[in-house]
């Protein structure tokens, strides 16, 4: 209270627009939207072309969490001034929020028409990409609602992403011509771009070599991209080749010797060499330093598995649960329902990997290895159990 009394107090010896917007901007630092709402609007009063002053009170409508009056607001300023470019930006990103795709689209490609009444400078064209890259977004975001996005293609995705890749390499030439100091930070962001379409030729054409060559660009622009580094080598495994796959993992833990992506291809690689030993070893050393990166501890359980060493996963597991945390307990529940399935424990597997079926990371993995031990409970990882119990596989478990 002191606090707010303190602006008002300033208000009431000089209500002038930037001590109104103080003020707003001082509840809204101390959570209290609507009567920031207040303020910012009799700053409007007096300065009602202030673009920034129309944005905050778009930001305050948001934060108050009625969505349909900020809509409203939105969609009136820009009847009222269709030029508020900021502003329809800001409307596209509340209907992502509230995934209403068709009104965010409808907004962007609104916003793409109105860049081109607009003057061709460096500044609209930094506009056009950011709201191509949004755009794409968009499209990807809505295919991803449902389940089977993967392989599936979307060309007007594709094409913003391809339209964003073209008019940025335009704002890096500007940059050049203007000796603009903005030129690493316009690179970087070309690599960017470059980056995404690969991801797009790599998880919705199918297409490797686009992907790859994306992926090139992208290093062009910034060779410590370690994103690009490692879908290269993930790529070059899935294409069987074994020496690319290396070279570029070796690459990537030169930046990151941590990287579990690249750890984990080479571990793989060493396997496929019949050096199962080494493989396990690089597991094993980033679980000294780090005993909860459950990833890397469920990884290194099937390994252990595929070499025949299944028990002397125990010690990793306990110092695991000596680190672990509340938050990251699922993690810890898939490890120990892995090694209970291996470990010919199907009923202790079960009941850990049903604790972490709700994770978002590690619940699919657990679902499938639930449903795996259903449907075949007689496998070799319990032959030894299965007539000495009443579990059985039933339409109920299914």
């Amino acid at each position: 209270m002191n606090y707010q009394r303190c602006y008002l107090e300033i208000l009431d010896n000089d209500p002038s627009v930037d001590n109104f917007k103080l003020t707003a901007t001082a509840l809204m630092d101390i959570q209290e939207p609507e009567e920031a709402i207040q303020y910012y609007e009799k700053a409007l009063e007096k300065d009602s072309e202030n673009l920034n002053l129309i944005r905050e009170v778009g930001h305050a409508l948001v934060m108050t969490h009625d969505y349909n009056r900020a809509i409203k607001y939105y969609e009136q300023s820009l009847h009222e001034d269709p030029s508020l470019f900021d502003l329809r930006i800001d409307l596209a990103e509340l209907y992502i929020k509230l995934k209403a795709f068709d009104d965010s689209k409808r907004v962007l490609i609104e916003a793409l028409k109105s860049i081109k009444q607009m003057k061709d400078d460096i500044d609209n064209k930094t506009r056009n990409v950011d709201t191509l890259l949004l755009l794409s977004k968009v499209y990807l975001d809505e295919d991803m609602q449902g389940t089977d996005w993967k392989f599936k293609a979307n060309p007007d995705a594709k094409q913003a992403l391809i339209e964003a890749s073209k008019t940025q390499s335009k704002v890096i030439e500007a940059c050049r011509e203007l000796s603009s100091d903005r030129l690493d930070e316009e690179r970087d962001k070309a690599a960017g771009i470059s980056f995404k379409l690969g991801k797009y030729y790599e998880e919705r054409d199918g297409n490797q070599n686009d992907a790859i060559a994306c992926f090139n660009d992208c290093l062009q622009r910034n060779n410590q991209h370690k994103e690009a580094i490692v879908s290269i080598a993930r790529i070059h495994q899935s294409m069987g080749h074994n020496d690319q796959c290396e070279q570029f993992c070796n690459r990537v833990l030169q930046i990151d010797k941590s990287n579990e992506e690249a750890t984990y291809m080479k571990a793989n690689l060493m396997l496929m060499a019949e050096l199962t030993d080494k493989a396990m070893k690089s597991y094993k050393d980033l679980l000294d330093k780090e005993p909860d990166h459950h990833n890397i501890l469920g990884n290194l359980i099937e390994l252990m598995r595929r070499a025949g060493s299944i028990t002397d996963i125990s010690k990793y597991l306990e110092n695991a649960e000596l680190k672990t945390q509340r938050s990251k307990m699922a993690g810890l529940n898939y490890c120990k329902g892995l090694y209970s399935r291996y470990n010919s424990e199907p009923q202790k597997a079960l009941r850990e990997l049903n604790f972490a079926r709700f994770d978002n990371f590690f619940g699919g993995k657990a679902i499938q290895n639930m449903i795996e031990i259903y449907l075949n409970p007689a496998n070799d990882m319990i032959y030894s159990s299965i007539l000495e119990t009443d579990y059985a596989t039933t339409t109920e478990n299914i």
